[in-house]
């Protein structure tokens, strides 16, 4: 059991002892299933960042309170707090958006993303995946962008073909042609907000 599942797992029974919680409570307010809400009693399986946060607003408590104590371990060490993209691009300044923390260390971000779909999924990248994004406006070639096109935030390569001076927003599929830009309309149109650094995949399922 790591440090954070066993963090959880000493003080969530007694939460819900104390307050009147039952299981089945709490898997409803977190949109997940009773034996999820078992697993993170017992130590077995690690909530995700967006659930500590669901888990903490439950009991009344600031998500970081909640698990501090898993970060006095040296072994467990944030980077730093980081402040949630929400879908239209801008940076949520809710109670609940500077909760989410890496705990790899030597990773340099600013932003999270929670992908929404599964437009990345080739690669590698499915809904749910809590994405570390460092802010940038430089396009990184091979790296998945976070970008804001249409009013919307997405994850998508951005593709420069040379040949034809045209840019491309392409998913995670290499047979996709993506959305194709003159190099005057992509940066009319299309605003660079950061590049992928590193996704939680531990994070990924409830």
């Amino acid at each position: 059991m790591n440090k954070l599942n066993e963090v959880l797992s000493s003080k969530l029974p007694e939460l819900m002892k104390e307050s009147g919680v039952s299981r089945r409570d709490l898997a409803e307010y977190c949109g997940v299933s009773y034996n999820t809400v078992r697993c993170w009693e017992v130590g077995t399986k690690a909530p995700r960042p967006d659930m500590v946060v669901k888990i903490a607003e439950r009991f009344n408590l600031k998500p970081f309170d909640l698990m501090s104590e898993a970060f006095e371990d040296s072994t467990v060490k944030p980077v730093r707090f980081l402040s949630l993209v929400d879908e239209d691009g801008s940076v949520s300044k809710s109670k609940s958006s500077s909760v989410f923390t890496s705990t790899a260390t030597d990773v340099a971000a600013d932003y999270i993303y929670v992908m929404p779909d599964e437009t990345m999924y080739k690669a590698d990248i499915i809904k749910g995946d809590v994405c570390l994004i460092r802010a940038t406006g430089a396009i990184r070639a091979g790296v998945p962008m976070l970008v804001k096109y249409q009013g919307k935030a997405m994850l998508r390569f951005i593709i420069t073909h040379n040949e034809t001076n045209q840019i491309a927003l392409r998913t995670g599929s290499p047979y996709a042609i993506g959305t194709l830009f003159s190099a005057a309309d992509f940066h009319d149109q299309v605003q660079v907000l950061g590049v992928l650094v590193a996704f939680r995949r531990n994070y990924k399922r409830r």
